[in-house]
């Protein structure tokens, strides 16, 4: 804590909530021996900041144990990264949080660790608002929004899935891909597709 040319005193972030006696000091500019000394009483209210998350560069995919068809759906990074208490970052361990609203999302489930649990063939675009309080200080809460386009969605993660399956399609190669899709259409391999104007590779 430090005393400011107007008297004022600045209390550093994340000081803990509570009640501090303050001793201080003034000197006399033009006497610098014409001292004497005080007592101030600072009280440091508890504040805690969620804020919200935009999530779109980290997309949830289908990810886990789940099989190419119907995977169970990953986690979110966590969305305490943005959120403070007391003005500063926080351990996990410090905060409780819980889910205020799913926006329709039912089973999602926030993680100890910030995280965000989406079940499989979760659609894309759903809000979630959740809520963290002190631990501490239970009564002191926030709430904040993550918005719905943080899940990108179950059909786009097996589009997914399936190109890395699929060496061709992983790496590019265009014969590969045609040929995929003739066998897909039931064509012999090297016939002319008649939707394509490339014939087929051998």
């Amino acid at each position: 804590m430090t005393i400011n040319p107007d008297g004022t005193l600045t209390v550093p972030a994340a000081t803990p909530a509570g009640v501090y006696p303050v001793e201080y000091r003034i000197c006399e500019v033009a006497n610098p021996a014409n001292c004497d000394t005080a007592i101030a009483s600072v009280t440091v209210s508890p504040v805690i900041d969620a804020v919200a998350d935009d999530l779109s560069g980290s997309p949830i995919l289908p990810s886990g144990g789940g099989s190419p068809i119907l995977p169970a759906c990953g986690a979110t990074p966590t969305v305490f990264a943005n959120d403070t208490l007391n003005g500063a970052a926080f351990l996990p361990a410090a905060v409780i949080p819980t889910i205020v609203a799913d926006g329709g999302l039912a089973g999602v489930t926030i993680n100890p660790d910030g995280t965000l649990t989406v079940p499989a063939a979760t659609p894309p675009g759903l809000p979630v608002e959740y809520r963290i309080c002190e631990v501490a200080n239970p009564a002191n809460c926030d709430t904040a929004i993550v918005p719905g386009h943080g899940v990108a969605g179950h059909r786009r993660g097996r589009r997914r899935l399936r190109r890395l399956a699929d060496p061709a399609l992983r790496r590019g190669d265009a014969d590969g891909v045609r040929q995929r899709h003739a066998e897909r259409r039931g064509l012999p391999a090297g016939r002319r597709d008649p939707e394509r104007s490339s014939p087929m590779a051998a």
